[in-house]
């Protein structure tokens, strides 16, 4: 009797467990979230304009120019996070089309626009070591690349020139300080520098920043953009602490969002064979490139590239469901104001990159005390080339071309090559010294057309005294 009284009782905890475990389970099911969220952020000086989360996991912040009310001019960034959590960022040029693209592994796309659907993308891997170049065009009959040429064709007129240096763009106008910031806002420097030297060069839009964060509750508070003073120093101002709402004007917010998504939508569905991945032309076309230049960097780059495009193929069309959603909550009114408050607060500096930023040294501080402080961010200090690519990206038939590379941080007593090669059997390869006392320059080689389906394959290498040579490769096809 106590033997089945105990397998009874024991029969009971295991039913009440079960129950238990199951009630707890559909509250479970019950408290996950089923709404969307928006956010609009209205400070002037947060270049944040709005960001909207999904049940699914999926969110977008979109970042941009604002007037001085915090009305939003422009749009010239995006953060995209898929479900599982991983990120992508976009930026936009001025028509509100992506411009460059950092996937989640770190590979880059920089896309050159050529018509209002089809673009010359260069694929650069993590490494920058290597890139490819390819033109999506949807329209065209066939969008895969132009048979290769052989060296039986025609290369006697295509001239050898020699590298041309010059000194990198700098910053055109310094930034004047605006009367109408006033006392409730505060400022303190940055100090941004490569190689030991006052950076001065012009830094993409989008791609150097603050971030605040609250420093008792690391909460995100803003996304500050520096501005430039001279010889290495720029300028971060933060929004007073429980600042009012300048209520920006509604209409104005979904007009700009709107109009750069317009665009931004019709053109990536055109690049993205309107989301279908399997043939879609910008897939198709990297993959063209792909299969040419895969013997020169190996599967490992080439199954990045591939991943990459998966990557961009998935953030656009989060992005255009999401945009869908932005603009419902506005117009309903359903859109939280976000409320800039805190007691003591943290500033990190950051140049974007994928997957990691490069991060600076933060600073502390309180409403009354951040004039007293400053921030640095150092861009490197070896010797890199920080950009390598062919102009115009998509030539015709006959039409010469220039390999620019722009190099930072030169060690005295360096050199430079740059080596063309063509399926035609043209070949030029010229290595010069960098003047002296330069510790960054532009690099410019002027490359003759060739005939249609030739293939350049371009070679820089920088020599440095010590032996850390740096090397970046690009190849485009004529008349692709």
């Amino acid at each position: 009797m106590k033997t089945k009284l105990f397998l009874l009782s024991v029969m009971c905890g295991l039913i009440t467990i079960f129950f238990s475990f199951f009630l707890s389970c559909k509250k479970s099911d019950k408290e996950e979230p089923t709404i969307n969220r928006v956010s609009i952020f209205d400070n002037p000086l947060d270049t944040r304009i709005t960001t909207v989360e999904s049940p699914s996991g999926t969110s977008m912040v979109l970042h941009g120019e604002k007037d001085e009310e915090g009305n939003p001019t422009s749009i010239n960034k995006m953060e995209i996070t898929d479900e599982v959590g991983e990120t992508s960022v976009m930026l936009l040029n001025e028509e509100g089309k992506p411009a460059v693209f950092y996937a989640p592994n770190g590979v880059k796309f920089m896309l050159d626009w050529l018509t209002d659907g089809s673009a010359a993308i260069t694929v650069i891997d993590p490494t920058e070591e290597w890139s490819i170049h390819t033109i999506v065009n949807p329209q065209a009959s066939n969008n895969t690349l132009a048979s290769i040429g052989d060296k039986s064709s025609n290369h006697r007129d295509r001239q050898l020139n020699t590298i041309k240096f010059e000194d990198l763009p700098n910053h055109l106008l310094s930034y004047q300080l605006n009367a109408q910031t006033g006392t409730l806002d505060e400022s303190c420097t940055l100090f941004i520098t490569r190689c030991n030297m006052p950076n001065d060069n012009s830094l993409g839009t989008g791609t150097i920043g603050v971030r605040m964060y609250d420093y008792m509750s690391d909460k995100f508070i803003a996304n500050l953009t520096p501005k430039f003073l001279g010889n290495g120093i720029y300028l971060v101002t933060v929004p007073a602490s429980n600042q009012p709402h300048s209520s920006p004007f509604l209409p104005i917010v979904i007009n700009v969002v709107n109009q750069y998504f317009g665009k931004f939508c019709a053109a990536t569905d055109m690049l993205t064979g309107y989301g279908v991945i399997e043939g879609s032309a910008i897939c198709t076309a990297i993959s063209g490139a792909i299969m040419l230049s895969t013997a020169l960097f190996g599967t490992p780059v080439a199954a990045g590239f591939y991943a990459a495009c998966e990557a961009f193929m998935m953030t656009t069309a989060i992005a255009c469901g999401l945009h869908q959603i932005v603009v419902s909550d506005l117009l309903s009114g359903l859109a939280d104001f976000i409320d800039y408050s805190y007691d003591s607060y943290k500033l990190v500096p950051y140049q974007l990159g994928m997957p990691y930023d490069r991060i600076g040294t933060p600073i502390v501080a309180a409403p009354g005390d951040l004039s007293s402080k400053s921030m640095s961010l150092d861009l490197g200090g070896t010797t890199r080339i920080d950009d390598f690519h062919l102009s115009p990206s998509a030539p015709g038939a006959g039409v010469a071309y220039q390999a620019i590379a722009d190099i930072s941080c030169i060690k005295p007593g360096s050199s430079v090559t740059m080596s063309i090669i063509g399926t035609d059997g043209y070949a030029n390869t010229q290595t010069s010294n960098f003047p002296d006392g330069v510790f960054s320059q532009r690099c410019t080689l002027q490359v003759p057309g060739a005939y249609t389906g030739v293939l350049d394959e371009c070679t820089i290498t920088v020599h440095s005294p010590d032996g850390e040579n740096v090397t970046r490769y690009a190849s485009l096809i004529f008349g692709a």
